[in-house]
């Protein structure tokens, strides 16, 4: 079963925290959070938003290589990419249904400091996937 890890959230039996462990987790992500959007009344889905969009926020480092001086991968690798480009494309659609003040906090953090340490290729992908996405 699932085991709750506190400040991780869940840890899925048989996913080591490893890239590729955090791009399925991902994948598995996205797919629920389609299914939400199916299926849940409308009023149900921004409250869902809200407590997804915190955990992508705060397992950022575990699901991209943003603000790492070490990356996991090999800078500017494929996989690393992909990896980013999956979480922002999450995040851009679960912002979508949450209230402004989230999406503000995404960019600046609270109290106007940046929630992630965003190299400029870092956040220049985020809005590509921003502008793709709204």
């Amino acid at each position: 079963g699932l085991i709750r890890t506190g400040s991780r959230g869940l840890e899925i039996p048989g996913f080591s925290s490893s890239p590729k462990s955090s791009a399925a987790k991902l994948e598995l992500a996205t797919e629920m959070w389609n299914i939400i959007c199916r299926l849940a009344p409308h009023a149900c889905v921004g409250t869902a938003a809200e407590s997804l969009a915190n955990c992508l926020l705060k397992g950022a480092e575990e699901y991209t290589t943003f603000g790492s001086s070490v990356g996991r991968l090999e800078e500017g690798g494929e996989d690393e990419k992909e990896m980013n480009e999956a979480w922002a494309d999450i995040c851009v659609d679960v912002l979508a249904a949450c209230e402004p003040e989230l999406v503000q906090e995404f960019w600046y953090g609270a109290k106007g400091k940046r929630a992630i340490g965003w190299r400029g290729a870092d956040r220049a992908l985020v809005w590509r996937a921003f502008a793709r996405g709204w």
